[in-house]
């Protein structure tokens, strides 16, 4: 035993050097994910500080944390558009800003947020410094003099013999588990009672909007495209139109109108708890409005059209709809018509 310890203490450990820290140079006009070349193991982290700034166009550019939302479907949805990205192998992908921590295994890949298609006219680019890890200590021999010591055998120790398990109670104890399961049961109908229009709308499904269903305006690139926003595998009930809180973000302030679709293929826009001057081809909005194809929907001083060219049922077909009385004209939309019209300022 005290020549194995001796043989062990003449392994001396020698400290590793830090590597140097690595450069790697962004092109926002590269689509996708981009491989660095760094490959980190399982149980290695990377630090990564990203510096410069990317965009659009010139003026319209951003640094590594990205800006605000935008209309179309981004590489990455659930991060900002123009954010510099990274991640390891195919693992989830994280914000690179300064002093970011990257854990392998993996090679690591880097990405500008864009949406796919629109990289052709980015500018600018980014720097990114790649503090890699220190790899772990080697042991080299160190020459000893010491003299052989010789090995003293001990007796082998008696094996330990195991406690008996402990029985379980032959009866007498409160029967806690079917209580339990009894209160989980009873929670359980007490919350889908109060949320039962939620798991109803779960199996039955909301109406879908049309796939040509849109908002155009100058204040966006891209159409706002309805059923793109709605959703595929839970979809919204209605878009929300409005501030930076709703679905669709026109500039203003608060929640001022949503979208719902109809069980027979329209649209309904109705009125929002934020809602200020609302007009649909310059008839106020009462409480709500059947769209069509190229109406106008005036929010204050700003505009967008709605658009949908979607087919109508074939003349033998009846359809019948709980929203039709929405295509009649609302008498008191028709008495506020007289008041003066907002300008037609397009944001």
């Amino acid at each position: 035993m005290v020549a194995l310890l001796g043989a062990a203490l003449a392994l001396a450990p020698v400290e590793a050097q830090r590597p140097q820290p690595a450069t790697i140079q962004v092109d926002p006009t590269k689509e996708g994910w981009v491989n660095t070349g760094i490959t980190l193991g399982a149980d290695e982290t990377a630090i990564l500080t990203a510096t410069g700034s990317a965009g659009w166009e010139p003026g319209q550019d951003w640094g590594p944390a990205g800006a605000g939302g935008t209309y179309c479907k981004l590489f990455i949805e659930n991060a900002p558009v123009g954010a510099l990205l990274a991640r390891t192998g195919e693992g989830a992908a994280i914000s690179v800003t300064a002093r970011t921590p990257l854990t392998g295994p993996g090679p690591v890949m880097v990405l500008y947020n864009d949406c796919p298609g629109q990289y052709f006219d980015n500018v600018g680019g980014f720097s990114v410094a790649v503090q890699l890890p220190l790899p772990p200590p080697t042991a080299q021999p160190v020459a000893t003099t010491a003299p052989p010591v010789a090995v003293a055998t001990a007796a082998p120790e008696p094996a330990p013999v195991a406690a008996p398990a402990p029985r379980a109670s032959d009866g007498g104890g409160f029967p806690l588990l079917p209580v339990v399961g009894l209160l989980v049961l009873l929670a359980g109908g007490v919350l889908g009672w109060l949320k039962r229009d939620q798991v109803l709308g779960l199996f039955a499904g909301n109406p879908r909007f049309d796939e040509s269903a849109r908002l155009e305006s100058s204040a966006w690139l891209a159409p706002a495209r309805l059923r793109l926003l709605q959703g595929e595998r839970r979809p919204k009930r209605s878009l929300t139109v409005g501030g930076p809180d709703a679905d669709i973000d026109f500039g203003v302030q608060g929640i001022w109108a949503q979208l719902t679709p109809t069980e027979d293929g329209g649209v309904r826009l109705e009125q929002g708890k934020d809602a200020g001057r609302l007009l649909v081809d310059d008839l106020a909005v009462v409480i709500s409005k059947r769209l069509t194809n190229g109406s106008r929907v005036f929010m204050g001083t700003r505009e967008f059209v709605f658009r949908q060219e979607r087919t109508r049922p074939s003349a033998g077909r009846s359809v019948r709809s709980r929203n039709d009385l929405l295509s009649r004209p609302d008498p008191r939309a028709a008495a506020m018509s007289g008041e003066s019209s907002p300008g037609r300022d397009v944001a």
